[in-house]
């Protein structure tokens, strides 16, 4: 089974991809599945990031008094 990736190498991996559709000098089915792959990732940090939200909420929230 394949290691996750960490939320670093998926953005550099989002950067490459952005580079490689903006030069546009691939077939446009490549660009579609390097488009595709791209959403997949951004998904998937706009995920990471709201976990990680979440859990800075939950760690400012006061302790109960009790």
């Amino acid at each position: 089974m394949a290691k996750a990736k960490t939320f670093a190498q998926m953005m550099d991996e989002l950067a490459e991809i952005t580079a490689v559709i903006e030069r546009g000098e691939l077939p446009l089915e490549e660009m579609m599945k390097l488009y595709k792959r791209g959403m997949k990732l951004a998904d998937s940090c706009r995920d990471r990031l709201a976990a990680a939200e979440q859990i800075l909420h939950q760690e400012d929230e006061p302790a109960p008094i009790g």
